[in-house]
């Protein structure tokens, strides 16, 4: 330490009251991952400040996880640590809230509440309805998105008509064909996606082929789109993370029209063609033209066996409602499904992101090729309003297990090779998902 360094002590003083004493307590699960949200973290701080019945406490007695069965002993020890989250929300020492349990093998009375009726009607008034229907399983609401990830083409108005909100897989093909002269939106600057399992996974609907009584991937849906990606799309790629040299980003496609993944506004903004097109978020090609798909970043579930579920009720309310949300200053920058919430934080965050974006173009570090090329520009007051009404779109929740995108892309490798017809491949799949949701129980 030399004489120039200025340290500063801080002290703590234990306060003579405890605020919280007499309090009921909330326990909720720590996530797997192992960080909330920013949005559930500042509901879960307010609501502690605020509530003078409940407490909320964080429930982290994990198991060291199991093994789901001698036909799958390599899964993913995030895959095995919810497998034990799910056992263990049958036992007496379960929490109370649960976070990130959309499995199906937790879809039942026994193991999760159905919260259909938990949400109070002014609530759910301020909330998109569309996101919560999507969500339900067998027509109960066992888990509620908090934060959302959207997936789906961002697209030019003009290319597709207005209003659009999705493709048929005739009506993509003749897209790909003529607006974008045969290129394809999974292939542009920087993208992983151009590939045939990510074409097929953003086409299927998992969820669905998996919650009803038994497993069933045989629909109109999965055979119009295993056979084009047959048809379009390239291998899978052994390395889905291999670095590409800037050089050759910088000759890839530049299409109207994208493939995305978005968390955030600011996602939408640098994957839309330019500055001054309308561009809308439309559902990948699907059968019927559906809308774009979903799934949460982030979801609550209530335990059946709940000891506090007056006051589980009572905080999904409040962080529901989003009153705890500053409408004057940035606070958050994901995706939820509060509409009042949605309409403040994107104006928030396009003032932020556009002044470090005139500051990037006057003082930064890329020429302004190099910006474009990463999809930098400005967040128009036209952008701000196509995301929010996107959300009003979004039609399908997907769901994500590895272990039953592993089993798909392991049979369907057949199909393509001309090995195995389409029939034959699709009764293997729901044979081998079928005994793996079996033994993952």
């Amino acid at each position: 330490m030399t004489d120039s360094d200025v340290c500063s002590v801080l002290v703590l003083t234990r306060a003579q009251t405890n605020p919280h004493e007499g309090k009921k307590v909330i326990e909720i699960s720590a996530p797997l991952d192992g960080s909330f949200s920013d949005y559930l973290s500042s509901a879960i701080v307010s609501f502690n400040e605020t509530d003078p019945e409940y407490l909320i406490r964080i429930w982290s007695k994990y198991n060291n996880g199991i093994k789901a069965g001698r036909g799958f002993p390599m899964l993913d020890p995030q895959i095995e640590r919810a497998y034990t989250l799910v056992r263990e929300l049958e036992g007496s020492d379960c929490p109370d809230i649960v976070v990130n349990m959309d499995k199906k093998e937790a879809m039942n009375d026994k193991t999760l509440l159905d919260m259909s009726t938990f949400v109070d009607e002014s609530v759910k008034q301020e909330l998109f309805d569309n996101i919560l229907q999507a969500s339900k399983v067998d027509g109960k609401l066992y888990f509620i998105p908090v934060t959302l990830e959207v997936e789906g083409l961002i697209v030019k108005e003009e290319d597709v008509g207005k209003d659009k909100t999705g493709m048929t897989f005739e009506e993509y093909g003749n897209y790909v064909e003529n607006a974008l002269s045969g290129a394809q939106p999974y292939d542009y600057p920087e993208s992983r996606y151009n590939y045939r399992d990510v074409f097929l996974m953003s086409c299927i609907d998992m969820k669905s082929a998996v919650e009803g009584e038994k497993v069933d991937f045989d629909s109109e849906q999965f055979r119009k789109a295993a056979e084009y990606a047959k048809g379009n799309f390239a291998e899978n790629r052994g390395n889905p993370d291999e670095y590409i040299p800037f050089a050759e980003e910088e000759q890839r496609p530049r299409p109207d029209g994208r493939y995305v993944h978005m968390t955030n506004f600011i996602n939408y903004v640098m994957n839309c063609s330019g500055e001054q097109d309308a561009c809308s978020v439309i559902g990948t090609p699907s059968v019927t033209g559906q809308g774009p798909r979903f799934t949460a970043q982030e979801s609550i579930s209530v335990a059946a066996k709940s000891g506090q579920q007056e006051g589980c009720k009572k905080f999904i309310n409040y962080l529901l409602g989003g009153k705890f949300i500053s409408k004057e200053e940035l606070s958050i920058s994901s995706i939820c499904i509060n509409k009042d919430a949605m309409k403040s934080e994107i104006s928030l965050i396009s003032k932020y992101y556009n002044e470090i974006y005139e500051y990037e173009m006057e003082y930064g570090l890329f020429n302004k090729s190099q910006l474009k090329t990463m999809g930098y520009k400005e967040a128009t007051e036209t952008m701000q309003q196509k995301f929010y009404d996107m959300l009003s779109t979004l039609s399908v929740y997907y769901m994500d297990d590895k272990e039953i995108k592993n089993i798909i892309n392991e049979e369907l490798a057949a199909y393509y090779s001309g090995d195995k017809s389409i029939d034959d491949v699709i009764r293997f799949i729901n044979d081998r998902v079928t005994k793996y949701v079996n033994e993952a129980r």
